[in-house]
């Protein structure tokens, strides 16, 4: 019965007194409905499409995909169930990751609309960095800080390390999280000489003495609280019954991947903290290790030293697994990464469904019931994408060749797409600087090569 009830899942959910994870939320159909948008001429087929869409809820569950708004998973109802019992089954250490409950605990709802926020540490950490030139900050939030340091790499024995946490999410005890993040409140809040933090909309300030008359005003102790109830109140219902969380950072909630980054970012500057006081001499081996949530990179001449640093780094319940298999080469996010024989590094534009062996829908039909305008702009936004990722002409060239031919492919006009193109040159000179080309050279050289 729990795959017919979205649309209560849904009410729980807007009133936030419970965290379920993706895979336990049946997303109802109508809400699916109410974001597309019809043409004129169509609205009459609204109802048609929305009863064929509802009739896929008889074999299959419907859920939100990852981190990525908009992304829907169609799984089928044998599966589904498969997964949730393995899942509120799982155990760790002789403990139960979910455990049965008659009543859900009572929370604050007010505390849940606010959001972590991670900027502080990374002013303190680059302030620090200034200072002697180590990095203590691997976190970063896109891929432009690592294709700009990698742009200073010459050096013929550098070596690629490429991982990811098999089990950020699903393995962290609370105790630990709770303990490394009252730690980096502690620490921004002495650093800041402040005991208040005040939240207004999405500007956030310290306060030394709560005297701000606008906005929520909260002591560091409240904070900590806050984190307290994210993770105590992870709930899943399954059938009848009622699921808590004891184990783990709650999937689905919007401070989830913020808590499991700053955790990790935590651990990451303790270490460094640590061996500096040591005396342990770091140099600069540790300036190009780039980190964004659960997928790690790491490229210098002492690779395997930092691999041998990871099992001291990070805690005991964190599985590392390693994603290149070449030393010289490894797939990092949406960049191709790969050291050239005179040791420097190139860079160019890597996408996971290049690698699958069935064909991927990216873009949207220049016939379907998406305004054109959308593919058009979602055209720039690639090249942009290409031109910053790629460090060669030639990757550029190719890419932006394989983009063209593939909005051609979805019926879109050659001139919409040439316009365009010629367009996003005229408008980011820094492209013919980069390859050093006139933008009419590199026009000529797409449209000669569709």
């Amino acid at each position: 019965d729990i795959l017919d009830h979205g649309k209560d899942k849904t009410e729980l959910l807007q009133k936030e007194l419970l965290w379920i994870k993706a895979l336990n939320t049946a997303y109802p159909f109508d809400k699916i409905n109410n974001r597309l948008n019809f043409k004129q001429n169509e609205i009459r087929n609204h109802k048609i499409f929305s009863y064929k869409v509802s009739q896929l809820h008889k074999d299959f569950v419907v859920t939100m995909v990852d981190k990525a708004s908009g992304n829907y998973a169609f799984t089928c109802k044998k599966l589904y169930l498969k997964f949730m019992e393995k899942e509120l089954n799982t155990t760790s250490d002789g403990n139960r990751t979910y455990e049965l409950k008659s009543h859900i605990l009572p929370i604050d709802i007010k505390t849940n609309h606010e959001r972590f926020t991670r900027s502080h540490f990374r002013r303190y950490c680059e302030n620090i960095t200034s200072h002697d030139r180590i990095n203590r900050l691997f976190s970063i939030q896109n891929t432009f800080k690592v294709v700009q340091q990698l742009s200073t790499v010459h050096n013929p024995n550098s070596k690629i390390f490429c991982a990811d946490f098999s089990s950020l999410f699903t393995n962290l005890p609370h105790d630990m999280v709770r303990e490394k993040l009252y730690y980096l409140i502690d620490l921004l809040f002495k650093n800041a000489g402040s005991e208040y933090l005040v939240v207004q909309g999405n500007c956030i300030r310290y306060d030394r003495n709560n005297s701000s008359s606008s906005g929520r005003s909260y002591h560091k102790v409240d904070i900590k609280g806050i984190i307290d109830v994210i993770l105590k109140n992870s709930y899943a219902y399954y059938g009848e019954h009622l699921y808590q969380q004891n184990k783990d950072i709650p999937q689905g909630n919007n401070a989830s991947p913020q808590i499991a980054d700053v955790t990790l970012a935590v651990m990451e500057f303790q270490y460094i903290q640590n061996q500096i006081k040591v005396g342990h001499s770091l140099s600069y081996s540790l300036n190009r290790t780039f980190r964004y949530i659960d997928d790690l990179f790491h490229i210098s001449e002492k690779a395997n030293d930092f691999i041998r640093m990871t099992t001291d780094m990070y805690h005991q319940s964190l599985t590392l697994e390693q994603t290149n298999t070449n030393l010289y080469e490894a797939a990092f996010l949406d960049l191709s990464i790969s050291i050239l024989k005179t040791g420097k590094v190139q860079t160019s534009l890597y996408n996971k469904t290049d690698d699958y062996s069935f064909s991927v829908i990216r873009y949207p039909h220049f016939q379907s019931n998406i305004p054109m305008s959308m593919g058009v702009n979602t055209l720039h936004g690639e090249i942009i994408r290409i031109f910053r990722n790629c460090s060669s002409f030639e990757h550029f060239l190719d890419r932006v060749h394989q983009l063209s031919r593939y909005f051609i492919t979805i019926k879109y006009p050659k001139d919409i797409v040439f316009s365009r193109i010629y367009k996003t040159l005229n408008n980011n000179p820094t492209i013919a600087l980069k390859y050093a080309l006139p933008n009419n050279e590199i026009c000529l050289q797409i449209i000669n090569g569709i």
